[in-house]
């Protein structure tokens, strides 16, 4: 059975603005560019800055992934929370660590108990990640708590067994924690920059063709996005089976779009379209063009009793990918 996770990384004591910055593309690159949604927050407090990023991700809390991390930023502090990091039903989890050392770990309430700590961990408003950081912060609410645990609970690494190391901290020092710590959002001062995204902008699109053509772009996840996005030959195709099936054409979310990248490419790698030698990401558009109408009459099959109003932009990539499995297997 699958799960999502509802993750929220802070990371405290960061000596510049550009650096949390860099933190946090680090962050969306090797983890959050798989979500459908991410907040990623900035805050300076006195000389240093904080960080807050959440997003969602699909089963486990990636604790080895933000050792590697944090490795990489030796100087900060990595609180890594997790809504369900184990399994469905089970609790959350946090994860003290700082230059890859792990200084403590344990589970955060119960599931379908009356657990606001851990209910806190599936919100990503501004007001809700405030919370989560001023409760959760080194040397704050929580971790003052958490000390009063120590004999019975040692610091130090859970083994991923959040569910064996719970720490019944009392619930109702958290909901009035929120109640005195409400404030109005404008009075926040927290700093959202611009959003990551797997996407290239137009002009950063067009000056990566200038560098590299098509024909000598190798298949790769930023070549074949950029192409799905704004190559003509995509945009024709879309609009036509949209016109045909009389539907709104939508962005898709950029999960989707990254989900195109990944079968396409696990295919070529794999050997599966071997009648096609699918090499560079002209010989995809090249392959698009003539396997064209054969796309259009699979996806005017397949979305006949379509029951939403709407198709994603490039959800043709789909019936493309079956049609050169179709064709390898007769080859």
């Amino acid at each position: 059975m699958g799960w999502d996770v509802n993750m929220t990384i802070i990371v405290e004591s960061i000596d510049s603005k550009e650096t949390a910055i860099a933190i946090g593309q680090k962050i969306f690159d090797t983890e959050a560019k798989y979500s459908d949604y991410h907040r990623f927050y900035i805050r300076r407090i006195s000389n240093t800055y904080v960080l807050c990023f959440a997003y969602e991700r699909r089963k486990w809390m990636p604790y080895s992934i933000y050792q590697e991390l944090s490795k990489e930023f030796p100087d900060v502090l990595f609180i890594v929370l997790g809504s369900m990091p184990n399994s469905l039903c089970f609790p959350g989890g946090i994860i003290r660590m700082k230059d890859g050392a792990i200084s403590d770990s344990y589970g955060i309430g119960i599931p379908l108990h009356d657990s606001p700590r851990w209910d806190i961990l599936f919100e990503y408003s501004l007001m809700d990640i405030h919370h989560i950081y001023e409760w959760y912060k080194t040397g704050g609410e929580e971790e003052l708590l958490r000390y009063g645990f120590l004999e019975e609970f040692p610091l130090g690494w859970c083994d991923d067994n959040y569910d064996e190391k719970v720490i019944p901290v009392n619930e109702d020092l958290f909901r009035s924690f929120v109640e005195k710590n409400n404030v109005e959002p404008a009075q926040l001062d927290w700093e959202e920059p611009p959003r990551f995204t797997i996407i290239p902008s137009p002009e950063a699109y067009a000056a990566s063709l200038l560098e590299t053509p098509l024909a000598l772009s190798p298949i790769s996840e930023s070549a074949i996005i950029g192409f799905l996005v704004y190559n003509p030959i995509v945009a024709e195709i879309d609009k036509e089976i949209a016109t045909r099936l009389n539907l709104e054409l939508v962005s898709p979310p950029e999960r989707f779009t990254l989900g195109i990248f990944v079968g396409l490419s696990i295919g070529l790698r794999n050997g599966k379209f071997s009648k096609e030698k699918l090499e560079t990401i002209q010989d995809v558009a090249d392959a698009i063009v003539k396997y064209r109408s054969a796309i259009i009459e699979l996806m005017m099959n397949r979305f006949s009793n379509y029951g939403r109003p709407y198709i994603f932009k490039g959800a043709f990539m789909d019936s493309f990918e079956c049609l050169l499995r179709q064709e390898s297997t007769q080859a």
